[in-house]
């Protein structure tokens, strides 16, 4: 977090303590000299009942002001509950249904119907003659659709030439847990925490694992949190390296770049197909490149959260140097990335490899109000680079939506797995033929994103919060959403359904 974080923690942290040492002593000498007199009973209530009251009078108050603007959807109103952390929203349609007779019109809400999974509902089987193609994914943490670009990342440019390049793909998660889940599961995050409770390896990992191909896992960045190693690696434990010493994040990028082009150049000529995965760590904060690879200057030597957060924004010059920092960070993953590529066109697996190269989710730098992820479903905190290269990839531009939730299916069905049979093991698409006209999800923390033509759904998943609430893609509000809302109807009823699909 930095000096600055930390600094400011300590000096709060020492300030309370002593506003309450203060506090203290001053209720102690009012006890002490109580004890010594007569003791007086006051005329008024005790100024605890008095302040009770004062207090359930005001929330009274305050209840029924956001239900009456909850109740005729007056999101000038509810929508400042967002200020208030764990605010208790108070859902009024029952009530005003049955006491008051008033018909309210609201959104169908999601919600899950159970925890224990049922996934999947049917194995998908491959084509024991199909094409067994070997598989590398590469994910390159924080790489924002944007980042992708000659000057950042020359590498990938050079080589995307002979690529399918898509460029209008969402990840399906705004950090890296959803992110990755989505990839490799093919399913919301609304099934992560029943996937993680049950150890629940993909369809995916366990297809590939009974075709025979030999897996290997390599991350700069821990497998443990995100709880992966729980999760999507449970059944090949000992096919994960993410354990590569105290070094920087730009150091461990290299040294598992190495692993893997070394574990490559081991099965150059087994018979037997392989699945690799690499994650590179560089470009998460707080963006680590070696101190003497600064290609973009002016660039910020630290981070400093409490600049890049304060209120109205960062300084112009701080959010450049930060920005360059960033950039930095993604030009080294570049060159990781560039030498595994080298490699296994040296190893001679290029033309019998499907390269899949990503990111688990963006970046944002304040064009919406936020620095980082996991706050908002915007376009620079979701919209990444997806590029496929080898068989069964025509090079060329894909325009059509997609999503990371369509990998696991092309994958497979690529290995002969039946399409007809995808609905009962995943929520995805083929990336071959991504549909025209979609509403992708994309998921947070108890909450998830639907991008429509009108804008972005945030759909809660808490017990505490129901409200379906609607975004310009650049996270404002739409105080007027009605209309809206009720277009999308049968989306938010698909996403029910959806979410309830592999749950019992």
């Amino acid at each position: 977090l930095g000096w600055q974080v930390w600094t400011a923690i300590a000096l709060g942290l020492s300030g309370v303590g002593l506003i309450e040492w203060w506090v203290w002593k001053q209720l102690y000498r009012r006890a002490e000299a109580r004890t010594k007199g007569p003791l007086v009973r006051p005329r008024f209530p005790r100024p605890a009942l008095l302040a009770t009251a004062l207090l359930l009078l005001s929330v009274f108050v305050e209840k029924t002001i956001y239900a009456q603007a909850d109740l005729s959807r007056d999101r000038q109103v509810t929508a400042l509950a967002h200020i208030f952390p764990l605010y208790a929203r108070v859902p009024m349609e029952d009530l005003a249904s049955r006491v008051l007779g008033r018909e309210v019109e609201k959104p169908p809400r999601v919600e899950l119907e159970g925890f224990e999974l049922n996934y999947p509902l049917a194995r998908p089987q491959l084509d024991p003659e199909g094409p067994r193609p070997n598989i590398l994914v590469i994910v390159i943490d924080c790489l924002r659709q944007d980042a992708l670009s000659p000057e950042n990342t020359p590498n990938l440019e050079r080589w995307s030439a002979g690529a399918r390049r898509f460029h209008d793909h969402v990840s399906s998660g705004n950090s890296t847990r959803y992110g990755i889940f989505g990839l490799l599961y093919g399913l919301h995050g609304s099934y992560w925490f029943s996937v993680l409770q049950e150890r629940r390896t993909p369809v995916l990992i366990d297809s590939l694992n009974a075709a025979g191909y030999e897996l290997g896992v390599f991350s700069s960045a821990s497998m443990g949190y995100p709880e992966l190693r729980d999760t999507a690696w449970a059944a090949n434990p000992g096919d994960v390296f993410d354990k590569f010493g105290e070094n920087p994040p730009w150091r461990r990028d290299e040294m598992a770049g190495e692993a893997l082009i070394d574990w490559l150049g081991e099965r150059a000529s087994d018979q037997a197909p392989f699945f690799s995965f690499v994650l590179l760590d560089s470009p998460h904060q707080t963006y680590s490149h070696p101190p003497e690879a600064t290609p973009f200057s002016p660039s910020a030597n630290e981070l400093d959260y409490l600049a890049m957060t304060r209120n109205g924004g960062p300084e112009p010059d701080v959010l450049e140097r930060v920005r360059n920092r960033y950039r930095n960070a993604v030009h080294h993953a570049d060159e990781v990335t560039g030498r595994i590529l080298d490699a296994l066109e040296e190893l001679e697996l290029a033309q019998d490899t499907l390269v899949f190269v990503t990111g688990d989710h963006g970046e944002e730098f304040h064009e919406c109000g936020f620095f980082g992820h996991t706050s908002a479903f915007t376009p620079e905190q979701v919209a990444v680079p997806f590029l496929v290269k080898g068989p069964g990839f025509e090079p060329g531009d894909e325009e059509r939506p997609t999503s990371h939730l369509d990998f696991a299916p092309t994958v497979l069905e690529l290995l002969g797995a039946d399409p007809e049979n995808r609905e009962a093991w995943t929520l995805g698409e083929n990336l071959l033929y991504p549909p025209t006209d979609r509403r992708r999800v994309i998921s947070g923390w108890n909450e998830l994103g639907v991008w429509t033509p009108e804008g972005i759904l945030r759909v809660p998943l808490s017990l505490f919060e129901f409200d379906i609430e609607l975004f310009t893609y650049e996270w404002g509000y739409r105080f007027e959403d009605s209309e809206a809302l009720q277009a999308e109807v049968k989306t938010l009823l698909r996403l029910g359904r959806e979410c309830n699909r592999f749950l019992r």
